[in-house]
């Protein structure tokens, strides 16, 4: 990732470099470590350090000197420590120009080498345990570093030098270091560490220390790499709450484990030291330098420059054709439809049971339309299982279509995908697309097209009237502030009004209707197009230009048909053969870096449940294809991160990350609409699955009652509240009396549509039981992440809260919003709570939350007022640009005003650099160089050509908060210095700042 970023994260972490060095003096290359000590810049940049080379002696040599152009490689050594230089730091940072070489090239600099750290640390570790010397655990818990003797001191080192081997060799498939054990589950298996500290070594002292902070095991694997431990099963609640509690609430969470503990099992808090060993299936690290040279190149696609913080292209008013498979597409969906084949980047907001699935089925079909190439991707594999089913279902004259699509992913399905096609070749062997198909093909899709024109001309108008109207109530906005500008005299008033005025009037008239003319889908036409269309991809089979994928997928011998399928697809002319004849690829996230080089060869990503993607791997597909479709419901569950809270913080300040990239705290989605103010966002509003009672309750508490109610499901009784009484129950997280009258309420129903969902894992496993031996084992049981995108006809939640729960339980389940909404939206007809009310109102301490106020209105039959839940995100995004800086576009048009009242009529200029307006003779030499490479987005002149005013719009290279103080205040400095006033447009005023910009400043030019 440069040598840059690796010099100055050792600083800023304290840890050692590995080095490997241009001697010139001694005329050969030489490779040793090295701690850095000073940087000086002058006369030419050294660095000096501290030096261990263990081939020459084990003594460290102080004071060092190192030309840095010398320096070939520079690699942090994880696992080592030593003292931060705190004077080095201030120095840096204190003179930004003059050490600006040992500064990241940029946003795509730190955050690919902060995500490639984040992945390391939150992959499921295997572990040996490994006993080091005697006596050494006790003296490192209590703080004390232990000095190695010889025998370990050499094993240290040939383990980091093998460890710096694998990384320089771009090989890193392992991570290896040492823990000291905090607490661990003794099983019959072998003792499962959860909570532990990281053991540094500090080459200068030979010593090993404990690390400052604790880290988390929330999954384990055996030897061989296979899952052998997850801490969900012990613990009741959410495991990322074990992780943020530990520290302050210890007791009271051994408490929660020790209630799951099996017979035999036990926890251990004896200080053992282990070796974690961690294997990753794909190198990130050469993906990432690969985006890196494309970012530096401007060949990244444009999904991901987005996500680097580049604006969004213009919008296109292309209009290409769309389809739909049936006639059951509201307005919301052909909105997607249209917006998925016309604009860079669209963001799609799914709540459950709006027919998010269908809608993407219908884009990929329209995609098809369009001879575009579609990466279908999520890191869940359930969701894009679900899309390549309802793809595979489509029936022509009883005949299944084989829609032209592979799905790919781990070898299972890929070798399940490759059989296939091997079928595809000697069936379609028989069935040429000669001219006449091709004739055929031609009128059909000729008639697809003119069926659904009337459709896409519709969408095109509304598309474009929407945002008619948004300029137009923006201005109208700003109208109504100049006018009761107290400062501006009338006539200004009046002149500024008319040029906003006038040049409003030339905005088309926004006649926005949300519907559409009814469209009765022919779909005879449609699946005749789709068979035609898939017939002829897949002769493409045979095509003279794809003979060597010809002669993979005809291999019998399946390994080998494995190997060179995968090697094929992996180079660039490989992937577009295949994609000729399956221009439909499913896979998932991680997996999508198998596919070709990284560079768009794909027309269109559409990442599914885009709100549970984690931004390292989500990256992969995102460079691979030109525009994108996220689809997404950040109201439901999140990605779920193994990596602790401190780790996270302390790699967020090595490498200067901005909350927007921050790995834990955001899914891919929630980044993107941080980053990107200006790309269309849709919400899909018609829920058709929930009774209109079940669903109301999510619907005015997580989705502002943006939602339609479209079930018509006439369930008389819909909700159900059963009341037991849990005074008897003895343990904790468990209700054998809720488990009792759940067993009751399935033996009085008549379905066997049944679901029971809890938030504890012991909850579970009793009902499991019980239910089993009942002999209700067809009712599926489970905690709510086994549900997502699931839905049963009736759905019974199992509260387990009792008199033994603890408040700290309590504190968690009790406005945990993905599980009450996932689990209220599973439900079609019925919707049962099983809890003990009594409890549930002494646990809420008389206050309201979000899970008494579910069983206050289930127990109400939903005529009980919902408070709504604010979410900042949802509320911008759904209402457009109505939420914005408002303190920012006072202070802009208020100085505007001012200035046209001054001075009468104005210049501007756009795009301008700051040297090309202000003299910056007299400036400090900082300033100075400043000054010659930063630029305004536009400057307001007199008539005499004096600058006046001038704005910048602030992007994500502002970094940060240090960062962005001293950038802000060395242009604000050279402003000052030159008397000019400068205004910033942040991010939260973007996406309005372009709608009045240039009517705002074609008024200041003409009045």
């Amino acid at each position: 990732m440069g040598k840059a970023l690796e010099i100055s994260r050792s600083i800023r972490e304290g840890k050692w470099l590995s080095i490997e060095y241009d001697s010139k003096s001694e005329q050969r290359i030489t490779y040793f470590w090295a701690r850095v000590i000073d940087v000086f810049v002058k006369p030419n940049v050294r660095l000096k350090v501290q030096m261990f080379n263990s081939e020459l002696s084990m003594t460290v040599m102080d004071n060092v000197l190192l030309y840095y152009d010398a320096i070939l490689d520079a690699r942090v050594i994880e696992g080592t420590t030593c003292e931060i230089q705190s004077a080095l730091i201030k120095k840096i940072t204190s003179d930004y120009q003059a050490y600006a070489f040992l500064e990241y090239l940029g946003v795509n600099e730190r955050v690919l080498a902060y995500y490639l750290e984040c992945s390391k640390h939150d992959k499921e570790a295997s572990i040996r345990q490994f006993k080091l010397v005697e006596g050494l655990d006790d003296d490192i818990l209590q703080g004390n570093e232990y000095r190695l003797n010889d025998k370990n001191l050499k094993e240290m080192i040939q383990s980091l030098k093998l460890q710096i081997k694998e990384d320089k060799n771009d090989t890193n498939q392992h991570l290896v270091k040492l823990a000291v054990n905090l607490l661990a589950i003794q099983t019959s298996r072998g003792l499962f560490p959860i909570a532990y500290r990281d053991l540094l070594f500090n080459v200068e002292k030979r010593t090993l220390l404990a690390a400052p902070y604790i880290s988390y095991n929330l999954k384990l694997n055996d030897e061989q790499d296979n899952p052998c431990f997850n801490l969900s099963r012990y613990y009741d609640g959410d495991v990322r709450q074990f992780m943020t509690q530990y520290e302050t609430n210890r007791e009271a969470l051994i408490e929660n484990l020790q209630t799951n503990l099996k017979k035999g099992e036990r926890l251990n808090e004896m200080p053992y030291v282990f070796r974690f060993e961690k294997t990753f299936a794909i190198n990130l690290k050469d993906e990432y330098s690969k985006i890196s040279a494309a970012y530096q190149d401007n060949r990244l696609s444009e999904p991901a420059r987005v996500f680097f913080g580049m604006s969004a292209n213009k919008r296109r008013y292309r209009a290409n054709p769309i389809m739909a498979v049936d006639s059951k597409v509201n307005m919301d969906q052909y909105r997607t439809i249209y917006n998925a084949m016309n604009q860079p980047i669209t963001y799609v907001q799914g709540p459950p049971g709006t027919g998010k699935t269908s809608t993407i089925v219908n884009v990929v079909l329209s995609s098809l339309l369009n001879r575009q190439k579609v990466l279908i991707v999520s890191n869940n594999n359930e969701a894009i299982n679900n899309i390549y089913r309802k793809l595979s279902s489509f029936m022509r004259q009883g005949e299944l279509i084989q829609i032209p699509m592979l799905r790919l992913g781990a070898n299972a399905y890929i070798e399940k995908a490759l059989q296939a096609a091997h079928e595809l070749l000697f069936s379609y062997f028989d069935k040429p697309f000669d001219k006449a198909m091709k004739q055929r093909l031609t009128q059909a899709e000729q008639a697809v097209i003119e069926h659904f024109a009337v459709i896409r001309d519709q969408l095109r108008a509304y598309e474009e009237a929407i945002q008619n109207r948004e300029q137009r109530e923006s201005l109208q906005e700003v109208l109504t502030k100049l006018n009761n500008n107290a400062e501006a005299d009338e006539v200004s008033k009046a002149m500024m009004s008319a040029g906003i005025k006038a040049q409003m009037a030339n905005i088309p008239a926004a006649n926005v209707s949300s519907h559409l003319a009814p469209l009765q889908v022919d779909s005879a036409i449609v699946y005749e197009y789709l068979y035609l269309r898939s017939l002829e991809c897949i002769n493409h089979l045979y095509k003279k230009g794809n003979q060597a994928l010809f002669a993979i997928l005809k291999r019998e011998e399946k390994e080998v048909r494995m190997l060179e399928f995968k090697k094929y697809i992996s180079s660039k002319d490989g992937l577009k053969s295949l994609l000729d004849c399956f221009p439909i690829i499913i896979s998932t996230n991680m997996s999508a870096l198998k596919l070709g080089s990284c560079e768009p060869q794909f027309d269109l990503m559409i990442m599914d449940e885009a709100s549970q993607c984690s931004n390292p791997y989500a990256l992969l597909p995102m460079v691979r294809s030109k525009r994108a479709l996220f689809v997404g419901d950040q109201n439901q569950l999140q990605p779920v991160i193994v990596m602790d809270g401190v780790k996270n913080s302390l790699l967020l300040d090595a490498y200067d990350i901005p909350p927007q990239y921050d790995y834990k705290n955001n899914s891919i989605l929630s980044t993107m609409l941080k980053v990107d103010p200006l790309s269309t966002f849709i919400l899909l509003r018609d829920h058709y699955r929930s009774h209109d009672k079940i669903i109301d309750f999510s619907n005015k508490k997580y989705y502002g009652s943006e939602l339609h109610l479209c079930s018509r499901r006439s369930n008389p009784e819909p909700l159900k509240l059963i009341d037991i009484d849990s005074s008897l129950t003895n343990e904790k997280n468990t209700s054998v009396q809720e488990a009792e009258a759940i067993i009751n309420e399935i033996r009085k129903g008549e379905s066997q549509d049944v679901a029971v969902i809890t938030p504890f894992r012991k909850q579970a496993d009793l009902l499991e039981r019980q239910l089993n031996e009942a002999g209700l084992d067809f009712v599926k049981v489970g905690t709510i992440h086994t549900f997502q995108g699931d839905e049963k006809q009736k759905i019974i939640v199992s509260s387990a809260v009792t008199k033994n729960t603890k408040p700290s339980t309590f504190n968690w389940l009790k406005n945990n919003q993905e599980l009450i909404n996932v689990a209220v939206t599973r439900a079609r007809e019925n919707l049962v709570l099983v809890t003990d009310m009594r409890q549930l109102h002494e646990l809420s301490q008389h206050e309201t939350n979000d899970f008494i106020e579910l069983a206050d209105y289930i127990a109400k039959d939903g005529k009980l007022e919902v408070s709504y839940k604010e979410n900042e995100i949802f509320n911008s995004k759904v209402k457009n640009f109505k939420y914005y800086n408002t303190a920012c576009e006072e202070e802009f048009l208020g100085t505007l005003m001012h200035l046209k009242t001054v001075f009468g009529q104005l210049q501007v200029a756009v795009k301008v650099k700051v040297s090309d307006v202000l003299d910056l003779d007299s400036v400090s030499k900082k300033l100075f160089i400043y000054g010659n490479q930063a630029h305004f987005d536009f400057v307001v002149y007199d008539m005499m050509k004096k600058p006046l005013l001038a704005i910048e719009v602030m992007g994500l290279e502002h970094f940060s908060e240090l960062k962005v103080r001293e950038r802000d205040e060395r242009k604000q400095e050279i402003c000052r210095q030159c008397n000019l006033k400068l205004i910033s447009i942040h991010n939260d005023y973007v996406r309005r700042y372009q709608y009045i910009k240039n009517i705002i400043l074609n008024t200041l030019k003409s009045s």
